[in-house]
């Protein structure tokens, strides 16, 4: 057995690890859908924007460096090193977590003037 071959086996292995983690997550949200709703809201308040917008992004963010990866696995040969982050990725999370850090200031202040 080659290097190669044992590369094989543990990234089949780590992707089968990943696949299963995120199996278990979306059961966890599917069965018991209050878990979820943490996200999007503080307390039992109604949903917040920039949380919704926050979980979106991140999401969108977290499939293009995923195809970022698929893409290098394509290439001959195994890969030595993770992909290099986008700057438009690094753009948008940082816009992203701007608009959030905004939102949660602007409630913050609004409850301590509205007790």
């Amino acid at each position: 057995m080659t290097v190669l071959d044992i590369g094989r086996h543990v990234q089949a292995g780590l992707g089968a690890w990943l696949a299963a983690l995120a199996a278990i997550v979306f059961y966890q949200i599917i069965t018991n859908p209050d878990r979820l709703r943490g996200l999007f809201r503080t307390g039992y308040g109604p949903a917040e924007p920039e949380r919704i917008q926050l979980v979106a992004v991140f999401g969108f963010a977290t499939g293009a460096y995923v195809l970022e990866a698929v893409k290098m696995l394509n290439a001959p040969g195994l890969p030595t090193r993770m992909p290099e982050v986008p700057q438009y990725l690094l753009t948008v999370l940082t816009g992203s977590q701007a608009v959030y850090l905004a939102g949660k200031t602007t409630h913050t202040l609004n409850a301590r003037r509205n007790p």
